[in-house]
């Protein structure tokens, strides 16, 4: 997948080869931990996004990837999970990329990528869940044909008060 010259490969990431690389990227994207959680960037953020499932699932029974740059360097990470809200369904639970890498296509063919592999495994729709106050995401979201089908609860975390809206494409 080249970018201006760059190639990048997508690959599942392992906590215990690319923790620290998962780190150094929610440092880089400290705009996005501030906007979700309310709160500076961590050590722990790998271990949390490792652990992170929707309710009454496992992560192992989802995929995390990363896209990696040819030199080795984290530009995103991504999780899938696998049925939830509904059994025949497919979550997006986080798709980031590095601030360095954004608004040139990569966010889009990352997508892509995830959308064929929740289809391979025969997903009939994909969910996930954006900020009210992410605009842009949003918007990306919505060109990629989800459409908002639910508001959530506000939900605390940290000092902050958040409310996500629930998005869906269908796939079938």
């Amino acid at each position: 997948m080249p970018v201006t010259g760059e190639r990048f490969e997508i690959r599942p990431v392992l906590a215990g080869r690319d923790g620290e690389l998962v780190n150094a990227l929610f440092q880089r994207a400290a705009g996005f931990v501030r906007q979700e959680y309310g709160r500076e960037p961590s050590d722990d953020e790998a271990k949390e996004f490792f652990a992170d499932a929707p309710v009454g699932q496992h992560p192992e029974d989802g995929v995390k990837l990363g896209l990696f740059q040819e030199n080795g360097v984290l530009a995103g990470i991504a999780d899938l999970a696998f049925g939830f809200p509904d059994p025949d369904c497919g979550y997006i639970g986080l798709l980031l990329l590095d601030p360095a890498h954004r608004g040139n296509g990569l966010g889009q063919g990352f997508y892509t990528h995830l959308e064929k592999l929740a289809r391979a495994r025969g997903a009939a729709r994909l969910y996930l869940a954006v900020l009210d106050e992410n605009a842009d995401g949003q918007r990306f979201w919505q060109r990629n044909g989800f459409a908002r089908v639910l508001t959530l609860p506000p939900v605390t975390k940290g000092a902050r008060r958040l409310v996500y809206h629930r998005m869906m494409k269908p796939l079938a």
